[in-house]
């Protein structure tokens, strides 16, 4: 869907706009809610699909970002660093998520 399609053509950059998209897209998928408290894993963990993957989204899994992911720079950390560990494969994953969620 239209989803996927803006991900092809994302240019991962450290506008507050980019951030917050983050922050839009982990409340919208129930990984945190707008207030913090609780941070979902297994919502989290359904963005990446591969070993490599789930490795770095585990690796980039900290207290620190955790506890601030319901706001704009904490949600932009942890897809930084997903991101930075391996551009192509983040971008991939989310646009199949996005594919399979609107079909």
């Amino acid at each position: 869907g239209a989803q996927a399609d803006n991900i092809k053509n994302w240019s991962f950059n450290d506008s507050e706009a980019f951030k917050c998209y983050f922050r839009c897209l982990f409340i919208s998928e129930q990984v945190v809610s707008e207030q913090g408290g609780d941070f979902n894993d297994d919502n989290y963990f359904k963005f990446f699909k591969t070993p490599d993957l789930l490795a770095n989204a585990d690796n980039c899994h900290t207290e620190k970002w955790i506890s601030t992911a319901h706001e704009c720079q904490g949600a932009y950390e942890i897809m930084k660093c997903n991101y930075i560990a391996n551009p192509e494969g983040v971008r991939e994953a989310f646009i199949d998520y996005f594919y399979k969620k609107s079909n």
